[in-house]
């Protein structure tokens, strides 16, 4: 990979973590609290919400440094290889999480039956998408298994 675009995807997932980041100290919970300060109903879910939205994010971040190890892999010509298995396989976990983790948001906030139908939809959406994106993933992590053993027989021929 061209140095270049290397420093400016890293770069690009530094700023995005950092984001992140923000989000999670600094926007997230005074956003929640401040939304829910009007509806007393609604003020045990404040926890619940703050405490998914910063999970969700933080699985995003562990995403994005998996990428960065992906980065370097294929940065030093080793994506082919058995190194690449460990974050991808973790890569793939990342939005499995996050769908575990809308799910069991989804059943307290429905549980507590206080949310309105548009959240609940918007937490469903998240779920369809976190599945699909986990199979493609899955896809991904099983062609990139296939280049790895053809990767290693060409080794092995030349």
């Amino acid at each position: 990979m061209h140095r270049t675009r290397t420093v400016l995807l890293q770069s690009t997932l530094l700023l995005l973590g950092l984001t992140g980041l923000a989000l999670q100290v600094l926007v997230i919970p005074p956003l929640v609290t401040t939304a829910a300060a009007p509806y007393p109903e609604a003020q045990p879910l404040v926890p619940v919400t703050i405490g998914w939205a910063i999970l969700v994010i933080a699985c995003g971040q562990a995403g994005l440094a998996l990428v960065w190890r992906l980065v370097d892999l294929t940065r030093d010509g080793r994506i082919f290889t058995a190194a690449s298995a460990g974050p991808v396989r973790l890569l793939v976990a990342c939005p499995a999480a996050v769908g575990v983790l809308t799910l069991a948001a989804y059943v307290a906030f429905d549980s507590a039956a206080v949310t309105p139908p548009a959240i609940m939809l918007v937490l469903l959406g998240i779920i369809v998408a976190s599945f699909a994106a986990t199979l493609a993933l899955l896809t991904s992590s099983r062609l990139l298994r296939q280049a790895v053993a053809m990767w290693a027989d060409l080794a092995e021929v030349v």
